[in-house]
C-alpha cells in the first residue's frame, strides 16, 4: 500500500515472478486459483509525493469500513468490491512492512476463534514466519 514499504513490495514482486515461472508448483498453482494482483493500491498518492495518504488526502488504511465514500475513497471501496464480487474467494492477503523494522506482516478476514476458518487463514503467514 505505501510506497516506503519496500520489503513488503520485494514479497509480493517475488510472488509473482514465482507464479510466472515455469515452476511445476507454479504451473500448478496457475491451474489451480485465480490470482489477483493489487501490487500498490496508493498510486494515485504515491504520484503526488505522498507516503501514507491517498491523492484526496486520507489515510487508505482507515477507509475499509462500511462508511468509506466511494468517491472520496475509491481506491478501498473498489477494492473491496473486487474481492465480494469473487465467488469462491478462499483467501486475500494484504502484504505490508515496515519502513525501519525488519520482516513484514500480513493482514487477512477476520473469523472468530471457533469458525471452521480460523485456522485456515493462518496457515500462510504461520509457513513464512
Amino acid at each position: 500500500m505505501h510506497p516506503g514499504e519496500t520489503n513488503g513490495s520485494w514479497v509480493v514482486h517475488s510472488i509473482i515472478r514465482f507464479l510466472l515461472s515455469t515452476d511445476s508448483k507454479a504451473k500448478e498453482l496457475r491451474e489451480r486459483c485465480i490470482f489477483k494482483i493489487v501490487p500498490m493500491l496508493n498510486i494515485d498518492g504515491v504520484i503526488i509525493g505522498n507516503y501514507r495518504a491517498s491523492f484526496a488526502g486520507v489515510d487508505i488504511n482507515r477507509m475499509f469500513s462500511a462508511h468509506a465514500n466511494q468517491k472520496l475513497n475509491p481506491e478501498s471501496t473498489l477494492l473491496k468490491q473486487l474481492a465480494k464480487d469473487q465467488q469462491g474467494l478462499e483467501f486475500y492477503f494484504d502484504v505490508h512492512s515496515h519502513s525501519n523494522k525488519k520482516s513484514i506482516f500480513m493482514y487477512g478476514p477476520h473469523f472468530p476463534l471457533h469458525s471452521e476458518h480460523y485456522l485456515k487463514i493462518r496457515v500462510l503467514p504461520k509457513i513464512l514466519a
